[in-house]
């Protein structure tokens, strides 16, 4: 996947240009961590350091404190969140730092509430993809099932049926798979109240797509 810039990517200076346009080679090249320091500089202000990953914590929490990575970051909201959501899917291919992704996805949820109102939708979205899929890394059905939750909310107050969709099939999925490794009791009465459930997901996201006319999505969730 390629992270390139797009007209919303307005006042990007040419050090940060130029940075972005580097992490891209390297990935190119397979050099991941090198790309990920390129990153990591755009949100420091074009500085490039070589971090512990303690540091590299405390730098992403540092952007609610008014640190150059914080909400007068000159490349602008959109492309902070841009860059954010890229190191934060490097991190969960490429990683097991759990703490480095978490503090990114926090960031940019964040940064949702600062994008213009034509992108809030898919961007608060995919920033809740990346925490479903940080917390299946982390092994939590209960962290998985709170994201999805999230996810199925926020579309729902966006008005986004395509990723409510998504997401209702993914809670489905998670009750009906539970998985004694991620938390899940193996029990009848577990597996009984979980499959219970998955039907009230599904019977939900069928009346959603009665309520948008979607015919076929409505069928498919019915025979589900």
């Amino acid at each position: 996947e390629k992270m390139e810039l797009e007209d919303d990517d307005y006042g990007v200076d040419l050090e940060v240009y130029a940075l972005w346009t580097l992490a891209e080679q390297f990935l190119r090249c397979g050099r991941v961590m090198n790309a990920l320091k390129c990153l990591e500089a755009v949100l420091q202000g074009g500085e490039v350091q070589v971090t512990t990953s303690q540091q590299r914590q405390q730098q992403a929490a540092s952007a609610t404190e008014g640190t150059p990575m914080g909400r007068h970051h000159p490349a602008g909201a959109v492309f902070e969140l841009k860059t954010r959501l890229r190191i934060a899917g490097l991190l969960l291919k490429f990683t097991d730092d759990v703490d480095w992704i978490k503090s990114h996805l926090d960031r940019s949820l964040l940064l949702v509430q600062e994008v213009p109102a034509r992108l809030k939708g898919n961007y608060g979205a995919l920033v809740i993809e990346h925490m479903c899929a940080l917390a299946r890394k982390r092994k939590s059905s209960v962290l998985l099932r709170k994201a999805l939750q999230m996810g199925l909310d926020f579309a729902t107050q966006e008005g986004l049926e395509e990723w409510y969709y998504y997401f209702s099939m993914e809670m489905a999925e998670s009750f009906t798979n539970g998985n004694p490794e991620h938390g899940d009791s193996e029990s009848d009465g577990a597996n009984d109240e979980r499959y219970s459930k998955a039907i009230k997901v599904l019977d939900a996201a069928q009346q959603y797509a009665a309520v948008c006319h979607n015919t076929k999505i409505e069928k498919l969730f019915l025979l589900a």
